[in-house]
């Protein structure tokens, strides 16, 4: 088993935004962990996300 680090975190803004997709905010905090972690996205082995609840407010 080798080793893993969470090296960078990425959270959208709280708030109603019905003009942002569930797509669109998942990059959106995805981009922000990669720039928190100040590398490339070549280096990425993996990408786990989590939401609480999307599914359900989502028509």
């Amino acid at each position: 088993m080798r080793s893993v680090s969470i090296i960078g975190v990425g959270c959208t803004k709280f708030g109603e935004r019905w003009d942002v997709s569930l797509r669109d905010m998942i990059a959106e905090a995805g981009v922000m962990a990669i720039e928190d972690a100040e590398i490339a996205g070549e280096q990425i082995d993996a990408l786990y996300v989590g939401n609480m609840s999307g599914g359900r407010f989502i028509e």
